[in-house]
């Protein structure tokens, strides 16, 4: 029987009393610092935010107390103390469900081992707090519409949530900002047959052949060079449905590897070094590519 479980036993049995310490059975502790009678006791959480609220002392004495502070989402996020709601009856409100994907996709090696494009993604410290989330999410003019979270928008590669980096838009566009690394080590957007190098985009659903290159640097030149004019395409159909940075991003799209490194100079060129084609892509283009 466990020292942890004998306490809280002693502990149901005695009258509850200012200064008294209670363990809490998702984790960490309280201290009672106001008594009046046992339908208001009032607790402070012994953590760094040291939230009070006022609780019945059978439910602490049973440790049955939850803290809103608690990291109880993946080890990271919290629902915190606010006025932003977790559900509304039994149904998840929209800002709840966005926020606790995004620390799902950061945070759970589950969800990582089927999904390892999110392999060190992180999310902003004041956003693992939902309350500042909602806060965020609902201050945003499309958050009633069908769009999607965003963190590679604004920057290709990106890989930290934030409010600075992420948007609300539509599928097509997240779809667009997409980036990084195939599962063979080649840049998304090129594949390679036989000796060859094949450039492909999707535009519309739909993949689109792009031609096939001698050269890995050729082939993802003809990929950014494609999706930068698609990402003009874009701007335009989406303009009105976009906030302005949005829309400015689309425009003026440079592609980036999974470092937010450029791969493109300001003429479309491809810029060579800087660790795009390393390491993954050793194999593929030897020295002579990186020089």
């Amino acid at each position: 029987m466990s020292m942890g479980f004998l306490l809280r036993k002693v502990m149901t049995m005695a009258k509850v009393k200012i200064g008294d310490v209670y363990e809490l059975k998702e984790g960490g502790t309280a201290t009672v610092v106001e008594y009046e009678h046992s339908d208001r006791v009032v607790i402070k959480h012994n953590d760094k935010f040291g939230h009070v609220q006022q609780v019945q002392a059978g439910h602490l004495k049973r440790g049955n107390i939850k803290n809103p502070y608690f990291p109880s989402v993946h080890g990271t996020g919290y629902n915190g103390s606010g006025k932003h709601q977790v559900s509304i009856g039994r149904k998840h409100t929209r800002a709840y469900k966005k926020w606790r994907s995004m620390i799902e996709r950061c945070y759970s090696e589950v969800y990582q081992k089927k999904k390892p494009s999110y392999k060190g993604c992180s999310v902003a410290s004041e956003w693992h707090n939902f309350q500042n989330f909602a806060e965020w999410f609902y201050s945003n003019p499309y958050h009633d519409l069908d769009y999607e979270l965003d963190k590679d928008i604004l920057t290709a590669g990106n890989r930290v949530y934030s409010p600075k980096n992420c948007e609300l838009v539509p599928r097509e566009l997240n779809v667009f900002a997409r980036s990084g690394f195939n599962s063979d080590g080649i840049p998304m957007g090129v594949s390679k047959r036989g000796d060859k190098f094949i450039a492909r985009l999707y535009i519309d659903s739909k993949s689109k052949y792009l031609g096939a290159f001698d050269s890995l640097t050729d082939a993802i030149e003809a990929y950014v060079l494609a999706k930068q004019e698609y990402g003009k395409q874009l701007a335009e159909k989406w303009k009105d449905s976009v906030s302005e940075r949005v829309y400015q991003s689309l425009s003026n799209w440079v592609e980036s590897d999974v470092d937010g490194k450029a791969v493109t100079d300001e003429n479309g060129k491809i810029i060579k070094g800087s660790g795009y084609f390393k390491p993954e892509l050793d194999k593929f283009v030897g020295g002579s590519e990186n020089d």
